[in-house]
């Protein structure tokens, strides 16, 4: 009997996959009865649950990126329209593909906290529950996010557990996300040696805890948390150049806080999202629109052309070459970065403005304008916070282009609609338009189906 892929994934669903940073070979079948009986096999489960995020990535470009005023693709077909278009329904793959993968990372972080037990080294037990907190906190912010209420999967479960799938308020899957980053937070190192780079640390914990909490509006903990993140001796810096952040020869750089790591030529660790921003992508090219293109000014020269190349209608995203790729199409090396100092600093002065005005969030701000090159602000400019929040949008619009963070940041700003409104006029689309319960994906229609109805679906779908 078919059943549910959030069922299926909370089971205990674990198939082989490994980085080869980490240097361990899984088998090439996990069973769980008699698996993970031992420290090694459970940290072959910690690194199956990396290889769990890698699945993630392509599905949140298209319901995050590709939703926002950021990016149009160059040819308005299939699941690609639907999501442009605001037209989207619950049979559309993108949304029920970014649910099911989420869930089955989601499992996998369950399965390795299942057989901590079994782990004897105290250090790697500390390591790998924080690990697998951290994940299982990242994938249900991003699900909370974009779908509002949704299930908490703390535990694996039975197939026939299916009460366990009924979504949780918001508030409810708040609470736990916040649970397990304050567990990572005190549970993971500081760094790692060179052979596990990507790994989570103590770091990546703060940074997304501090996010956590700044969507929720809770200012002064959001400020505990970065404050805490970069108090000296910080591990991350602000790279001097902008292009070198993002240069696949200087990946895990030191403004790098967390990413999702890839490599070519390497049994299927390599990622397609790269070839789908460039002009030949599967959409013919992801592309910035051309209201968002004329944002940077000619003093930003080099933020741009890291950015994207071309102009106009020719445009296309350029953020994630992949120098090393000389094979397939859809096998590049190209990490995605998911949390960097850079941002970091962008959160920092947003919170200090909200918290203590303008002139508390200018050096922050400023940090980010003097390594891009453009005119830094001064009190005089930016006089109240008002003003101050106008302009760190903008800078965050710039500095974070293609990141997966401007739908995220009009969601928590409450200015999808009127952005995207505006968006589609000044593009000329006046005919489309964003209806306000749009500011939710819906659930995916297998899932409240092989739920039974036990999984509900959000209002207007």
């Amino acid at each position: 009997m078919k059943k549910s892929l959030f069922l299926l994934a909370c089971a205990g669903l674990c198939l082989a996959g490994c980085k080869d940073y980490l240097n361990i070979t899984p088998a090439s079948s996990l069973v769980e009865d008699s698996y993970f009986r031992n420290t090694s096999e459970v940290e072959t489960g910690v690194i199956n649950i990396y290889n769990a995020l890698q699945r993630v990535v392509p599905y949140e470009i298209n319901l995050t990126e590709l939703r926002s005023d950021n990016i149009v693709p160059n040819n308005l077909e299939g699941d690609y329209a639907t999501i442009e278009n605001f037209a989207d329904t619950p049979t559309n793959d993108f949304t029920t593909n970014m649910w099911s993968t989420s869930y089955y990372a989601i499992a996998r972080a369950n399965i390795v906290l299942k057989y901590l037990g079994n782990v004897t080294d105290a250090d790697k037990k500390a390591r790998f529950e924080g690990e697998a907190r951290f994940a299982r906190a990242l994938m249900h912010f991003n699900l909370v996010r974009l779908y509002g209420d949704v299930p908490i999967a703390i535990t694996t479960l039975a197939a026939t557990e299916t009460d366990a799938l009924r979504r949780r308020p918001v508030a409810e899957v708040y609470t736990q996300i916040i649970s397990d980053l304050q567990a990572a937070e005190n549970l993971l190192p500081t760094t790692w040696e060179t052979v596990n780079l990507g790994r989570a640390t103590k770091g990546a914990a703060r940074a997304l805890l501090a996010k956590v909490y700044l969507t929720q509006q809770n200012y002064a903990a959001a400020k505990t948390e970065i404050d805490n993140l970069l108090a000296p001796p910080t591990t991350y810096q602000l790279l001097p150049s902008f292009a070198t952040v993002f240069s696949p020869a200087s990946e895990m750089n030191a403004e790098i806080i967390f990413a999702i790591r890839y490599k070519t030529a390497a049994n299927g660790e390599g990622q397609g999202f790269s070839y789908d921003f460039s002009k030949d992508g599967a959409t013919r090219g992801l592309k910035p629109p051309t209201d968002f293109q004329p944002l940077f000014v000619t003093a930003d020269a080099v933020r741009r052309a890291t950015s994207y190349t071309g102009t106009g209608a020719t445009a296309y995203v350029n953020k994630f070459p992949d120098a090393a790729n000389t094979g397939a199409r859809r096998d590049a090396g190209t990490d995605w970065i998911v949390l960097r100092y850079g941002e970091v600093l962008l959160m920092q002065a947003e919170i200090l403005n909200e918290l203590s005005g303008p002139a508390a969030g200018l050096p922050a701000l400023n940090a980010i304008r003097t390594r891009a090159g453009v005119p830094v602000y001064t009190i005089a400019t930016l006089p109240t916070k008002a003003a101050f929040f106008t302009a760190l949008k903008t800078e965050r619009r710039l500095e974070l282009a293609f990141e997966n963070y401007r739908w995220y940041d009009l969601l928590r700003w409450n200015e999808a609609v009127p952005t995207m409104n505006a968006h589609f006029i000044a593009t000329g689309r006046p005919g489309l338009s964003m209806p306000t319960f749009r500011t939710l994906y819906p659930v995916p229609q297998r899932e409240i189906d092989l739920s039974k109805g036990v999984i509900t679906q959000n209002t207007g779908y």
